[in-house]
């Protein structure tokens, strides 16, 4: 009888030792876990007009690259600048018509190992009136944000959602305000978060761009500053910190300028008048990114009128 106590607990032993090690290799197994990004993104295509009157006037024009293409529909004398912007002189009554693709949404973007020194990006990483990246407050942020980073996109994203997170947006003054002074308002509008952005990407060693265009908000096209970054293997980045966003636009901008600060207005000339008038087609997508993008069309709209100055 006692042996067969002893066989009983022997088996029931050797059950429990089995039941363990079982667990054992399940908690040992690896796990996978998914991280699913989900956004929207507009693609659009349409006609934009620029119309007006002016004397020795330069005008930029839209420039094609990697977010849209662009053509011309009658003839225009463009000379583009050592940042590859588009721009033409005029005397007199003017009326440029294009036709163009946006695309919201980049598939490239490979992560790039941070820090990385770009060759021939020296004049982004600079100082100018409004974009102070030497800034001892500005230094510090930088060496905090990058911290423990090891990739382009990591510091870059890092950027942008500190400066999101740190300025108010508002409509009030004051504006077009330079690097100390939004450090203490702490308040702006898409310039100042702009300019903060990339005085801190400058310090950071990330060549920045600034760059001015219009953008649909919600529903009306409106003008807008945001930036783009410089990454080898990627080109320039897209990066809103107003939105805030990088890589991958919510919505439709359309790229008019982009240089190492926004230009004074006195650059332009004396211009009477100027309007532009626009007719897009808007498709929005709902997309998810696990390794691959995929997008599934929600909605079809239409935006025409004039451009809200």
């Amino acid at each position: 009888m006692n042996k067969k106590f002893v066989l009983i607990g022997l088996l029931f032993l050797l059950a429990i030792s089995s039941g363990c090690i079982q667990l054992n290799n399940q908690i040992k197994s690896p796990v996978k876990v998914i991280v699913i990004k989900y956004y929207y993104v507009e693609n659009s295509s349409g006609i934009i007009d620029m119309y007006g009157q002016g004397h020795d006037y330069t005008l930029f024009v839209p420039v094609s690259d990697s977010y849209q293409t662009i053509n011309d529909l009658n003839p225009i004398n463009i000379t583009v600048d050592k940042y590859g912007n588009r721009k033409t002189t005029v005397n007199g009554p003017y009326n440029f018509s294009f036709s163009f693709k946006i695309g919201s949404t980049r598939n490239d973007l490979k992560d790039y190992p941070y820090p990385f020194t770009a060759v021939g990006y020296e004049e982004f990483l600079g100082t100018t009136d409004k974009i102070d990246p030497k800034n001892p407050t500005i230094t510090e942020i930088s060496k905090n944000l990058t911290s423990g980073k090891s990739t382009a996109l990591q510091v870059i994203g890092s950027i942008n959602n500190w400066t999101h997170a740190y300025l108010t947006y508002t409509l009030s003054e004051p504006r077009d305000l330079n690097t100390e002074e939004i450090l203490e308002t702490k308040a702006g509008r898409c310039e100042e978060f702009s300019r903060l952005y990339t005085a801190i990407a400058r310090a950071s060693g990330i060549p920045t761009r600034i760059v001015i265009g219009w953008v649909n908000a919600n529903g009306t096209l409106d003008s807008h500053m945001w930036a783009e970054s410089y990454v080898p293997s990627m080109g320039w980045v897209y990066v809103d910190p107003s939105a805030p966003e990088y890589g991958t636009m919510s919505q439709t901008h359309i790229k008019l300028y982009a240089g190492p600060d926004k230009l004074a207005e006195t650059y332009y000339g004396n211009l009477p008048t100027r309007g532009i008038s626009l007719n897009l087609s808007i498709n929005s997508y709902m997309c998810t990114f696990d390794k691959v993008e995929n997008c599934t069309l929600s909605s079809v709209s239409t935006l025409s009128g004039v451009l809200k100055e």
